[in-house]
């Protein structure tokens, strides 16, 4: 049987695939389908209906201004996606860029990327991100750079391991001594054998993007109001805790929910894709 049906056959009969696909394509199509499974403008201000609980017109309530959170949820999901998908494409493309670098010439090159990326690993994920964060001002845009310019460490640390390996390969060394331009033999021998661990650490990535964008928005340093998103609506909701428990729990549920699929799909792909880099992919 051939790799690549093998592995679709393991990833089809993986429980933990076939579940985090539903949730993760639920709250995607949940996302796009975002006008039409709410009547509710997720920014009109209606103060008669403030503080309704979950039922009837409104499934999960309304907030202190008597907007609808189904509807603020589900445009909510559109940014967070939105930003955390982009966000990891872009720390991904620098990642695999430093890391083929890094890993096929060695060197200086080697040296100055590694250094850099352990500088970038010893600072603590989140108080980087709030530094960079508020550097940038409070915007979609500083929130996708802080988490693009700020993520691909590990991605470049895993695809220099995997170079490694690869470049010693008999096909590499023959295609080298053939004379081969650099540029061919990268893109056309090296780099297609490292992109297995690449799409998991970019499934894992994209659920610690979407989690690190709304730990930016509950700081007030992500998506700026009125914007609906799951963070600044997580935090806006602690206020209402005790006489509104809905505000923060439907938000809280939602990044629950998003992270597990993400993470669920990751591990089912690092099994079936990559079982070698078990643990090193995140």
């Amino acid at each position: 049987m051939r790799p690549a049906a093998s592995r679709s056959r393991r990833l089809a009969a993986d429980p933990g695939f076939v579940a985090g696909a539903l949730l993760v394509g639920g709250v995607v199509l949940a996302a796009l389908l975002a006008p039409a499974l709410s009547r509710w403008d997720p920014l009109g201000v209606d103060l008669g209906r403030r503080l309704l609980p979950p039922g009837g017109a409104h499934p999960l309530g309304t907030d202190d201004l008597g907007r609808d959170v189904l509807s603020r949820l589900l445009h909510g999901a559109r940014l967070s996606l939105a930003i955390g998908f982009s966000a990891r494409i872009l720390s991904t493309a620098i990642g695999v860029f430093l890391g083929v670098l890094a890993g096929y010439f060695r060197g200086g090159a080697d040296a100055v990327i590694m250094r850099a990326t352990d500088l970038l690993l010893a600072f603590p994920s989140l108080l980087l991100l709030i530094a960079v964060a508020a550097a940038f001002g409070g915007s979609l845009a500083a929130v996708f750079l802080t988490l693009g310019l700020a993520g691909w460490g590990g991605t470049a640390r895993l695809v220099r391991s995997q170079v490694l390996v690869v470049r010693e390969e008999e096909y590499v060394a023959a295609a080298r001594a053939l004379g081969l331009p650099n540029a061919r033999l990268l893109f056309r021998h090296v780099l297609p054998n490292c992109l297995g661990p690449v799409v998991v650490s970019f499934t894992l990535g994209v659920a610690t993007a979407i989690l690190a964008e709304a730990s930016l928005s509950f700081l007030g340093l992500g998506a700026q109001p009125p914007a609906p998103s799951w963070g600044s609506m997580a935090q806006h909701g602690v206020d209402y805790l005790v006489s509104a428990p809905w505000l923060a729990l439907a938000p809280a549920a939602a990044i629950a929910v998003v992270v597990f699929g993400w993470n669920l799909l990751g591990d089912a792909l690092q099994t079936a894709i990559a079982p070698e880099t078990r643990g090193t992919a995140a």
